[in-house]
């Protein structure tokens, strides 16, 4: 093993320690719950929805105005699960009262023709998570989920260099990056996602980024497409053998892979990569049910897409 690869090694092994580890300081939780008594609570189902939507203080538009907030201008509603009620009668089949003629109408208002009521559910987007207003980002508690941060320890102009460089090892898969406007952006509060299809693939960027933010995203997207699309040059090259994993998993080779290489460029991500990777694996309990010959696989492919990165990216 190259003296970097030992250096990733150890390094992976002391954040699996702090995920590990890892809890929730108990005055930022009470920052975070007061926070959210503000906004309104809804049915469980509406909460679960909005949580796969990486949302919880949200607001419909008018709601926000009232609150003297603006939604963005592009953003797209978050998507709810809201009641209406169908009204159907039965006059030579069943109808909708919408769908009543002047006469049907009549002998409903008499009693005649009997109204049957029932209530459906659909989905609508019709409210904003406040990240997606101009609410002031330091006003929002920071263990909310997607709330944007700025990393330090690396120059813009690094940043654009490195980019650049991983946009190569994209393209040498046949795989192209793209920074949509808000407008066409289809990923709600995703800070990006990788994309596999039969017309190409794809890693696409959330516009709500910051510069730093955005690179490491770029290196959480570019892990996936490398180890989680599906076999390809690179995978072979560094010996990597395709096979499916559960999406916790998936999640925590991305952004281990984020934070390793990261740091090795000089941008430390550990905090929040910290409570990105404890989030999916539940505090390491996902990674410690695994089989140690998995585990060991799982831990390695990391380590092996984090040092190809890291070559180059940094080769002249």
């Amino acid at each position: 093993m190259n003296s970097r690869k030992k250096e990733l090694k150890e390094m992976q092994e002391k954040i699996i320690e702090k995920v590990n580890k890892s809890f929730t300081d108990p005055n930022e939780m009470l920052e975070l719950l007061d926070f959210l008594s503000n906004f309104k609570e809804y049915s469980w189902k509406n909460r679960v929805l909005l949580g796969t939507q990486g949302a919880t203080a949200v607001e419909s538009y008018k709601r926000w105005k009232e609150k003297g907030y603006q939604v963005q201008r592009g953003e797209k509603g978050l998507l709810l699960w809201l009641p209406y009620t169908v009204k159907t009668f039965y006059h030579h089949g069943t109808k909708s009262v919408k769908e009543a003629s002047e006469e049907e109408l009549a002998l409903i208002n008499a009693g005649k023709i009997r109204v049957s009521s029932f209530t459906k559910f659909c989905l609508r987007r019709c409210v904003f998570d406040v990240t997606q207003t101009d609410f002031p980002s330091e006003n929002i508690p920071k263990i909310y989920a997607n709330k944007s941060c700025v990393f330090s320890g690396i120059s813009e102009n690094d940043i654009q260099k490195y980019e650049n460089k991983i946009k190569k090892i994209l393209k040498e898969i046949n795989i192209r990056v793209f920074n949509p406007s808000i407008e066409d952006w289809q990923g709600d509060l995703a800070k990006g996602y990788f994309a596999s299809g039969f017309y190409g693939s794809g890693v696409f960027l959330s516009p709500r980024n910051t510069k730093s933010e955005n690179f490491k995203v770029l290196i959480h997207e570019t892990a996936h497409a490398i180890l989680h699309g599906r076999d390809n040059l690179i995978s072979e090259k560094l010996g990597i053998e395709f096979s499916k994993k559960d999406r916790n998993i998936r999640e925590f080779q991305a952004e281990m892979t984020a934070c390793l290489v990261s740091k090795n460029l000089g941008m430390d991500t550990e905090v929040k990569s910290i409570d990105y990777i404890s989030r999916w694996t539940k505090k390491g309990e996902k990674l410690k049910k695994l089989n140690e010959k998995i585990k060991e696989k799982i831990l390695d492919e990391v380590v092996k897409i984090s040092d190809y990165i890291i070559e180059e990216v940094t080769k002249s």
